[in-house]
């Protein structure tokens, strides 16, 4: 497990990212489950499919292993009582990545991306090896003090206005530093155990 910004990730981290228009995603998906079979060959467990709705992945040769309700969950369907083990964060939005991150606790999560949700920043505070290319995600220091100060001021959703101003201090201040890449900022903040709806106003604040 390796822990960032004084914030432990109790579980390890890979991911396939969504680089090529010509990959298709049962190869996405099947370097995924190769790293998480070996993770649960290591530490046992059962690997579980997390995903929106059980739409998502149908007709997929690779995703067929997984039963609906017994290793396969969703954001409409997320209990699965006795079940344990590595997980797959298939094309995540937020949502479906902070279950995947419940889940994981102990043990391992690997994500195939999605161009339309991008996972960098999430990738590099878990310290997430691209199974890609086999290089650990690495997190810029200078972003590191910034994020510190978002999740600082995040917990509570970023509702109160002294909370908001706050955040859009450090928004202005990565925005003059040429650091503000809104998708890295927000799926980093997922890492870090900011809200669902913590993510949604940082995104808003952004792009007052």
């Amino acid at each position: 497990m390796t822990a960032e910004h004084g914030v432990p990730i109790p579980y390890r981290a890979a991911w396939v990212p969504d680089d090529d228009p010509e990959r298709d995603w049962d190869t996405a998906s099947a370097l995924a489950l190769q790293w998480l079979d070996a993770e649960a060959s290591h530490s046992g467990g059962t690997v579980v499919l997390v995903t929106h709705s059980f739409d998502n992945g149908a007709g997929s040769q690779v995703l067929s292993r997984f039963t609906r309700g017994r290793n396969h969950l969703t954001t409409r369907s997320s209990s699965l009582p006795g079940v344990r083990g590595p997980v797959l964060a298939y094309v995540p939005t937020g949502e479906v990545l902070a279950l995947a991150i419940a889940r994981a606790r102990e043990s391992a999560l690997c994500v195939v991306e999605s161009a339309a949700h991008p996972m960098r920043g999430w990738a590099m505070v878990t310290g997430a090896v691209n199974l890609l290319t086999g290089q650990t995600e690495v997190l810029d220091e200078r972003l590191r003090t910034h994020l510190d100060r978002l999740k600082f001021y995040g917990n509570n959703g970023y509702g109160p206005k002294f909370d908001q101003d706050r955040a859009r201090n450090v928004l202005d201040d990565l925005r003059t530093e040429g650091l503000l890449d809104v998708d890295v900022i927000v799926s980093a903040l997922a890492a870090l155990n900011v809200s669902v709806r913590g993510q949604d106003k940082i995104r808003k604040l952004a792009k007052r």
